[in-house]
């Protein structure tokens, strides 16, 4: 399957619409936690990743930190409907209005499981509408500003409530996920996206990573099999676990070639900062090193 697919995915990038829902949790938050929580105030960047932190448009706060919150006991309900938000966006006046609107209150946040912090990070306003900047990296780590996602890069399992919410996608009509709670179409990219971040900073370990690399594979797998009635692939969805790959790959496959590493560095510019020209074969050759690599990850 790998290999011989390469040819749908030289498909012209169409443009990302965003679509809102409006999701509850089960048990919703007193009236008078509902009010959202402090804007988020940017710390010195640290440059801690290897392709985030040479990005031309960097943020200013620190992807994924040093853990310093211990969420072993947290029991908390997700937060996913965002009433305040819905409410009183049309008040805003600017981003930082907008940002502030949609913070999960912190009491809320502080009790919240990770399992439904990760779930409340992609259900985030801001989630949905990353791709309004042309860099769509940068618009993934400025959605990851929110109280949520930092509260979700400090917290002890943060990192691995990540990477099951990924196992547990499954491409389609509705992206599908854990429980009764589902996320869209125009969800799955920033989880993708938001992932990178943290494979790129390392925080994964050996088995987790090959656990990645197979899970790549199978959503790969997933948006070719969905497209596959109508003889097309939908390139705007199935290169985001291409993106994860060409992360994995750069950073954890000792057999790429200097050349591979430099291809797959220009694959993941182009799709962010830097405007390069990307051919055809650019791209055929680019999807068959990550494939080739990630087959030698899950070994």
């Amino acid at each position: 399957m790998r290999l011989g697919k390469i040819v749908f995915f030289m498909l012209a990038l169409a443009l990302l619409t965003a679509s809102c829902n409006e999701d509850s949790s089960k048990d919703e938050p007193a009236p008078e936690e509902l009010l959202p929580g402090a804007a988020f105030v940017p710390q010195d960047v640290v440059p801690n990743s290897i392709f985030f932190a040479n990005h031309e448009r960097i943020v200013g706060y620190v992807l994924w930190p040093e853990v310093t919150v211990d969420d072993t006991d947290l029991q908390g309900e997700g937060y996913f409907s965002y009433d305040y938000w819905w409410a009183h966006r049309s008040e805003a006046q600017s981003l930082e209005d907008y940002m502030a609107l949609c913070q999960v209150p912190q009491s809320v946040l502080e009790a919240m499981s990770t399992r439904n912090l990760v779930l409340t990070c992609f259900k985030h306003p801001y989630s949905l509408i990353y791709s309004a900047y042309n860099d769509q990296y940068y618009g993934v780590m400025v959605a990851m500003e929110a109280n949520c996602f930092q509260e979700l890069m400090r917290r002890k399992t943060g990192r691995a409530e990540l990477l099951d919410v990924f196992s547990d996608l499954q491409y389609g009509d509705t992206i599908l996920t854990r429980g009764d709670v589902s996320l869209n179409k125009w969800d799955y990219a920033p989880v993708l996206i938001c992932l990178m971040t943290a494979v790129d900073c390392g925080v994964y370990d050996q088995a987790q990573v090959k656990r990645i690399a197979s899970e790549v594979f199978n959503q790969i797998d997933d948006i070719v099999e969905f497209y596959s009635a109508a003889d097309y692939v939908d390139w705007d969805f199935l290169r985001y676990p291409y993106l994860v790959g060409a992360i994995l790959a750069h950073h954890n496959d000792e057999q790429l070639q200097d050349s591979e590493k430099e291809l797959l560095y220009r694959f993941l510019g182009w799709q962010g900062w830097t405007g390069d020209t990307f051919s055809a074969e650019d791209v055929s050759n680019s999807t068959r090193i990550i494939s080739e690599s990630l087959e030698r990850l899950v070994q």
